[in-house]
């Protein structure tokens, strides 16, 4: 992964912090968590929003989420990401019911 720049860094905030905001109680948002699309898919979207019940007590442990349990992926997309974000991440997400 390419390093990120200020922008896409300053949009994910924006977006985590609106969201946290506006969920209701049974969401949970989260930034650049793993999701378990299948054995061998397991993409970090920038951000998403995760059913609560996927995050047991304070939600500290968790290294990855099932893909049942995903809401919402968004994925901020770069000049660097464009084929990766729109082409391939689409897919992977669409395959998996998103």
């Amino acid at each position: 992964m390419s390093p990120r720049k200020s922008f896409q860094t300053l949009v994910m905030d924006v977006l985590v912090n609106g969201l946290r905001r506006s969920v209701p109680v049974s969401l949970r948002v989260r930034r650049e968590m793993t999701i378990a699309v299948d054995r061998h898919d397991r993409p970090e979207p920038d951000v998403s929003v995760v059913r609560a019940e996927a995050v047991p007590g304070e939600g500290l442990n968790e290294t990855r989420y099932l893909v049942e349990d995903i809401v919402l992926a968004v994925e901020v997309v770069s000049p660097e990401s464009v084929a990766r974000d729109r082409k391939r991440r689409s897919q992977l997400y669409a395959e998996a019911g998103w």
